[in-house]
């Protein structure tokens, strides 16, 4: 997932903090590499984003399309407790 992603930065020429799930559900029956994941990511980079205007509404949507509880998997990872604490340069200056 990295590669795929520091490639589409490098592109935009960007900066970013990247949370990446990739969920597996019992339908994934034979892993066939890495290649899957990088050509699945760089696909889904390619495609027009959702836009969301918190951290939290971006959650709570990704809450209703996986079949893990994400709720207790937010409070788990460092980068979601930093990324609430994210303030943008606007909010920054006011």
């Amino acid at each position: 997932m990295r590669l795929a992603v520091l490639e589409k930065l490098f592109q935009m020429r960007r900066q970013a903090a990247v949370l990446a799930l990739r969920e597996v559900g019992p339908e994934y029956y034979a892993p066939v590499g890495v290649w899957q994941v990088r050509e699945g990511v760089r696909r889904a980079l390619s495609s027009e984003p959702l836009r969301f205007g918190e951290l939290g509404w971006a959650l709570d949507h990704l809450a209703r399309e996986v079949r893990f509880n994400l709720r207790s998997l937010a409070r788990s990872l460092y980068i979601a407790q930093f990324l609430k604490r994210w303030v943008s340069l606007e909010g920054f200056l006011d």
